[in-house]
């Protein structure tokens, strides 16, 4: 059996606290919403699709988000990749725009399941990201 996706954890004790998955091979999940995919990639660039982000509720708001974002940068830059592409919920374009992604092609999907091709460099997200992460631990000391 062929390996498609790499899967980063985040564990509380025994607890799943979070998790995502980054795909290095296609097909993308993108390749079967948008057709001709490649016309909205940055030529030159190694892609990488991030996927099935999910952080549980109670960890939700901490540091659970960010570390898994921090591990994804680094576990790409060591893979090869140096762009990754998501699709980003609607409701959260906020965050991903705060992150560096930007839109690569309009919204797809259906009603209630609205989403958006967006990607970033690794370059300019871990940059965003350090950002990000020294923001939120000044503001956990605080409180």
């Amino acid at each position: 059996m062929r390996k498609r996706n790499t899967y980063l954890i985040a564990l509380d004790g025994e607890i799943l606290a979070g998790m995502m998955a980054v795909r290095g091979k296609r097909p993308f999940s993108l390749d079967e919403k948008i057709t001709g995919l490649d016309q909205y990639l940055p030529a030159g660039r190694t892609v990488c699709e991030i996927r099935l982000l999910a952080v549980e509720q109670k960890y939700r708001g901490g540091p659970v988000f960010y570390l898994l974002m921090k591990e994804m940068a680094e576990y790409c830059m060591k893979a090869g990749y140096d762009y990754a592409i998501i699709s980003g919920t609607t409701r959260q374009q906020k965050l991903y725009h705060h992150m560096g992604f930007k839109p690569l092609h309009p919204k797809v999907g259906q009603e209630g399941a609205w989403f958006v091709p967006m990607g970033v460099s690794l370059e300019d997200f871990r940059e965003r990201l350090g950002a990000l992460i020294e923001s939120q631990e000044k503001g956990q000391k605080k409180g």
